[in-house]
């Protein structure tokens, strides 16, 4: 059972291939369809192959729409090889029309049957002055037309639809090209008196064949007028002129642009004032007559060859308003208007600032620093340079179009009372052991300034007022800071400079005094020396000298180490066995320079080191032999304070000097005394004036 279903189906699927087979054989392919000058349409055809079917005629049928009923135009039109007919009638002029061809057979029986060809229709075309089809157009060609009915399974993707005039000279040319889903097209004419301009659309199938629309025109003129570009920037420059710049549309006509200042008549009514031409780039424009005063308010209009002109909306630029510096004023305060120049807000504002001296600013000689970015449309600067004019300007930044314009420049005058242009604490010495000295240098002031010696305290880790001084029109200040432990401590110092509104203005660089210590060594005569490095010259320290004195000397130069060598020094004093052994110290610390002055010197705390008295006293001598004087050897003492005396075993003074150079030579009243032992008493002092004092026995032998 299922074996014949299937028969069944197989037979029936074949005969309807075989039916669509012969169909498209007995089918008249329509390719295309042209109209001519006068609405006359030509019907194009691929024409049948009957096979051994009996071709009788061709007919041919229109209709309005394809929906409706068509009418027969003509028919019996023979021979089978018969591929076009023209349907004479001016119709086509004013719609878009249907067509089919009927291919006719004998069916053998006395009868016919007719085979219909696709549907196809024609390009209908409407060209006519766009008047208010669309904004700004009035006077253009607008052109609008239908896509034509193709044959079934046509594919259109490459196809394109050629738009065709016969202007100018009467003689058809290719006007432009437009994709075939593309059913109008605008197009601009520039004479500036009516002219008649004839269209038609034509289409090129796939097989070669042309699609032909009718012929529509009529008179077209120039009415468009052309399109301004926005305006970049309304501004205002440096010598307070209104400046304007504008994007220029490089497609139309534009010959021109005319420049209006939006102002105001007496009575408060809108006037618009031509006040220039711009004829070519660049598209920017000055007006040197402005009212200084404001409003700065612009609108230009892009005009055309046949005066035709598009006007934009007025333009204000912002202006700014900076209020006066009073004297100790934390700040200058300014504000300005919202920029309207462009259809968005600005993203946000610039602030610059310059400074310019003297009465009258010229604004196109400052140079101007952006300072800071807000978003309100106040500002207070509280960074103010003195002794001259701040200088403002505001520009407006739109990020969405990437537009910037500026205000108007403004300035205002602050007094002369910041910081000496030169500030340095030249050096930190120690004077003595409870003074520090502290050298500043500055530039003179015409204005009195208040410096404040600061010193550091370790303890409160802050800085302290040490001494107060009001000074003006000076190079340089000595301060004192008395009362300071300086054998112990290094201090550390700055100043801080206050104006007359008893603000803080600069401060200056930090000095830190050196702190010198040493030991003297009794067993090898040495005397070792330590200190702390000097702080802080902006280039560093070039050399430590290292100076020596004593009680009856001047400081003398020992030697020179270099700045970044380790702060030690061993002085060796066995050879100055003459001394007292009392020795002071001294190190100086000498500014590294790159300039020709002379460099700044600091100096540190003295210290006194002292080698103890060395004495050796002879036991014995022998009046006659080799060792005939008693005279005892001194080191490192101080003679000048020198006592010896000889006593006999019964204490009476045999012999007395108080010079170091004098020995006693063994007599008594000018005779020699006799052998014996005697008892010998010595004082001397120490560098340091500590006395030091020898008792002992001398033997004595006579040989002569």
């Amino acid at each position: 059972m299922n074996e014949v279903i299937s028969k069944g189906l197989v037979s029936i699927c074949f005969l309807l291939i075989s039916t669509q087979l012969l169909v498209a054989q007995l089918q008249a392919d329509v390719s295309c369809l042209q109209v001519d000058d006068g609405g006359n349409v030509t019907i194009n055809w691929t024409p049948p192959n009957p096979g051994g079917s009996s071709f009788n005629h061709y007919e041919v049928l229109y209709g309005i729409s394809p929906s409706l009923d068509f009418t027969s135009i003509a028919n019996n039109l023979t021979p089978v090889g018969l591929n076009t007919f023209t349907h004479a009638s001016n119709l086509a002029l004013s719609n878009s029309y249907y067509y089919v061809i009927n291919a006719w057979y004998d069916d053998g029986a006395g009868g016919a049957f007719s085979v219909a060809s696709d549907t196809l229709s024609t390009i209908y075309l409407e060209a006519e002055p766009a008047l208010s089809s669309c904004n700004n157009c009035d006077g253009a060609a607008f052109l609008q037309w239908n896509q034509p009915w193709l044959p079934s399974g046509t594919v259109t993707d490459n196809y394109q639809f050629e738009i065709w005039t016969d202007y100018p000279g009467g003689n058809w040319q290719l006007l432009t090209t437009v994709a075939f889903n593309t059913t109008e097209y605008m197009h601009y004419v520039y004479n500036c008196s009516p002219i008649l301009m004839n269209f038609r659309i034509r289409m090129l199938t796939g097989d070669g064949c042309e699609f032909v629309s009718n012929i529509s025109g009529d008179e077209f003129i120039d009415a468009v007028f052309p399109d301004t570009g926005p305006i970049i920037k309304v501004e205002i420059n440096a010598d307070n002129d209104g400046y304007m710049e504008w994007e220029h549309i490089m497609t139309g006509d534009i010959v021109g642009y005319e420049i209006y200042r939006c102002s105001y008549g007496p009575n408060g009514e809108p006037q618009t004032l031509t006040i220039g031409v711009v004829n070519e780039a660049p598209w920017t424009f000055t007006d040197m007559l402005a009212n200084p005063s404001g409003p700065y308010t612009y609108k230009i209009a892009a005009r055309d060859v046949c005066d035709n002109k598009d006007t934009s909306l007025c333009r204000m630029a912002s202006y700014l308003n900076v209020l006066s510096y009073e004297v100790c004023d934390t700040g200058i305060e300014m504000n300005w208007d919202s920029y309207s120049g462009w259809e968005n807000t600005p993203s946000y504002y610039i602030v610059y600032n310059g400074f310019a001296t003297g009465n009258n600013v010229d604004y196109n000689l400052v140079s101007l620093t952006p300072i800071d970015t807000v978003t309100t449309l106040n500002y207070t600067d509280s960074e103010l340079e003195y002794g001259g004019n701040n200088v403002y300007r505001i520009e407006a930044v739109d990020t969405i179009t990437g537009y910037r314009a500026f205000t108007n420049f403004k300035h205002t005058y602050v007094n002369d009372y910041a910081a000496p242009e030169y500030l340095e604490i030249q050096s930190a010495s120690v004077l003595n052991h409870d003074s520090v000295e502290i050298k500043l240098g500055m530039t003179p002031t015409a204005l009195s300034f208040r410096y404040e010696l600061q010193r550091f305290e370790p303890s409160t880790d802050s800085w302290e007022e040490v001494l107060v001084q009001d000074l003006s029109a000076t190079f340089s200040w000595d301060f004192i800071d008395d009362s300071r432990a300086t054998d112990v401590f290094s201090y550390s110092y700055r100043i801080v400079v206050f104006n007359a509104c008893g603000l803080p203005v600069d401060t200056s660089n930090i000095a830190t005094t050196m702190l010198l210590d040493g030991q003297a060594n009794q067993e090898r005569l040495v005397n070792t020396l330590a200190w702390s490095p000097y702080r802080e010259w902006s280039q560093g320290v070039e050399t430590y000298q290292i100076y020596r004195s004593t009680k009856t000397s001047e400081f003398e130069l020992l030697t020179e180490i270099n700045g970044g060598a380790s702060l030690f020094y061993e002085d060796d004093v066995s050879e100055l066995v003459e001394s007292d052994g009392d020795f002071y110290y001294r190190i100086d610390a000498v500014e590294r320079t790159s300039d020709s002055r002379d460099a700044f010197i600091s100096k540190s705390n003295e210290v006194n080191l002292s080698i103890d008295p060395i004495i050796w006293i002879p036991n014995a001598m022998v009046i006659g032999g080799y060792n005939e004087l008693f005279k005892p050897v001194l080191s490192f003492a101080l003679v000048e304070e020198y006592y010896l005396v000889i006593f006999s075993k019964w204490g009476d003074m045999i012999f007395e000097t108080y010079d170091a150079n004098e020995g006693w030579d063994g007599s008594m009243n000018g005779r020699m005394v006799q052998e014996g032992v005697y008892n010998y008493y010595l004082t001397v002092k120490d560098g340091r004036g500590r006395a030091i004092d020898r008792f002992g026995n001398i033997t004595v032998l006579n040989y002569e």
